[in-house]
């Protein structure tokens, strides 16, 4: 079986992409490590801020909060137990991580 010549060039492309990408992330991480302020801003950035907002948000593991737009005419107590729902989700959480990185990711631009 032989094959053809694009096909063999195809197949000789993909390593070569492959191998060009890797030697260009190895360039910009030793890059990044021979001057390490960047580096050094974004991991205490990070940690500073995760350890902040760890400690700020801790008592909000127990607070319940209620939509008051989902509230019936007539307010009962049995009503308002059935709408509450944890300040503290996992949703608010992902986002807040996220704004987090995001932020720390600028941090380390400006350098």
């Amino acid at each position: 079986m032989s094959r053809s010549n694009t096909e063999i060039d195809a197949a000789a492309r993909v390593p070569s992409w492959i191998s060009e990408a890797s030697a260009l992330l190895a360039k910009d991480i030793r890059a990044e490590l021979r001057t390490k302020t960047a580096v050094s801003a974004v991991g205490v950035f990070s940690f500073a801020s995760l350890l902040l907002v760890a400690l700020a948000t801790e008592t909000l593991k127990e607070v319940r909060t209620v939509s008051m737009l989902r509230l019936p005419d007539i307010v009962t107590l049995t009503a308002l137990e059935a709408q509450m729902r944890p300040a503290w989700d996992s949703p608010s959480k992902m986002g807040l991580l996220w704004v987090l990185l995001c932020f720390a990711a600028f941090a380390g631009l400006s350098h």
